[in-house]
């Protein structure tokens, strides 16, 4: 399905499964790696990767639940997921294990650069771990230490640290970018 296939299912599901309620989302389809979707809240965006219509239909579907349950997949998340499951939603395969064990969405490495891109992006660009840490848990209904987390994920600080330095370059680089561009009033004709 195309974006604009998706903008219409977007609509029924807001319509069926939200009262509607859901803000407008613009809707992307793209190649995302491991990813099947991602969502920005505060862009009001959704992509969807290239799938099997069926399977981006349910991607949709995960992505408006972040939409209301905001990011990670914690208890917020999981009640939504149930909420949807109780009216008859059309929930892919891996929600409704997690419902039936109810259990939250690991956190996978793919999800977790995904995660730290978005904190440093949104939360904290000066790329704190300790606080990336607090985020995650909030979002994830967890209360872990940081000490409790990175034993639950051993390669968690060294992850984070490599994209927090990805993200600063990619910061640096614009930077420099927008420098060495004159403003259009500079521009002679």
């Amino acid at each position: 399905m195309n974006g604009h296939e998706l903008r219409k299912v977007f609509d029924e599901f807001n319509s069926k499964y939200f009262e509607g309620k859901l803000p407008q989302y613009r809707i992307r389809v793209k190649r995302l790696g491991a990813a099947d979707g991602r969502v920005n809240r505060s862009r009001r965006l959704i992509w969807i990767g290239v799938r099997e219509s069926h399977s981006q239909q349910e991607t949709l579907l995960h992505e408006m639940v972040h939409g209301v349950a905001g990011n990670g997949h914690g208890e917020r998340f999981l009640a939504e997921l149930r909420r949807l499951q109780q009216i008859g939603a059309p929930l892919g395969e891996t929600e409704v294990n997690a419902i039936l064990m109810g259990v939250r969405l690991p956190l996978t490495k793919t999800r977790f650069r995904d995660e730290v891109k978005e904190f440093l992006t949104v939360c904290d660009p000066q790329g704190r771990f300790e606080s990336f840490v607090e985020c995650v848990n909030g979002d994830q209904g967890y209360t872990d230490s940081v000490a409790e987390f990175v034993r639950k994920y051993p390669w968690s600080k060294d992850a984070f640290r490599a994209v927090a330095r990805k993200c600063e370059a990619e910061r640096a680089l614009m930077a420099s970018l927008s420098a060495r561009l004159k403003p259009s009033s500079q521009i002679q004709k």
